[in-house]
């Protein structure tokens, strides 16, 4: 690791990766066992339907957001293997995210090293998106999300719309707004509606209210109240109105 320095590890990152491509192509060609996922192939099939104006959903077993097959277009315009290439993009995409988020954590560069090669070095990794899995693409909207988080003075609204997508492509990334929230602070400097203004007013006179009276419904309240700060509204607001816009709009497909 000493000799390492993040370039190096994502130029070895690229090259495993490319390898990994030329070889799966190999196999697919000439092997019974193909080295594609299977459900590279329906995500090609279902962008197939999207080039002839029909529904992604004509591709039997494809359970997926619209925008996945929308975004493999190429798949058929270009070449097959570009949803691969994409994946990968993803992938390193990953990486980096990891060393700047590390980073901005605190923790020194030479050891971030570290944790960015346990990612970007790791070969059951490369495998995954090299096949055509296009989990790498979650992987990036989900750390992006923390990564602008943790610069929220100047992409809040960035993060909050991103992590509204990243819970539209898939429902799962729904368990990390707790610890999103959680994260965000009461003191956070985040430019506020007017709206969220005066809800800030009345909030801080009813929290001040409920701590005049000792009971545990209105400590509860409370507790309640300082939780609920206007930047974490607005998130939750933000966040959902992406997830309800994308899904509402992708259910015309």
């Amino acid at each position: 690791m000493k000799t390492l320095t993040f370039n190096k590890i994502c130029l070895l990152a690229f090259l495993l990766r490319a390898c990994l491509l030329v070889y799966g192509e190999f196999q697919d060609a000439y092997m019974t066992v193909k080295y594609t996922d299977i459900d590279y192939v329906v995500f090609t099939d279902a962008a197939r339907f999207i080039t002839q104006g029909q529904s992604p959903y004509a591709r039997e077993t494809y359970r997926y957001t619209p925008l996945l097959a929308i975004l493999l277009t190429p798949n058929i315009y270009l070449f097959r293997s570009f949803g691969k290439c994409l994946f990968v993009a993803a992938d390193l995409i990953v990486g980096y995210l990891i060393h700047c988020i590390l980073l901005l954590r605190g923790m020194p560069s030479k050891r971030a090293l570290f944790f960015d090669a346990l990612w970007l070095l790791n070969p059951i990794v490369a495998n995954i998106s090299t096949r055509g899995n296009a989990e790498s693409l979650l992987g990036c909207m989900v750390l992006g999300t923390l990564y602008l988080m943790l610069q929220k003075r100047t992409h809040f609204y960035g993060a909050c719309a991103l992590f509204g997508l990243s819970v539209h492509f898939k429902i799962y990334p729904v368990i990390y707004a707790i610890p999103l929230l959680v994260l965000l602070d009461e003191h956070d400097t985040v430019p506020l509606p007017r709206i969220m203004q005066e809800y800030q007013v009345i909030r801080y006179r009813c929290m001040y209210a409920l701590r005049q009276m000792p009971n545990p419904l209105f400590t509860f309240l409370h507790h309640l109240l300082s939780f609920l700060s206007p930047i974490r509204i607005l998130f939750a607001i933000t966040s959902a109105g992406t997830f309800f816009i994308l899904t509402g709009l992708m259910y015309q497909r």
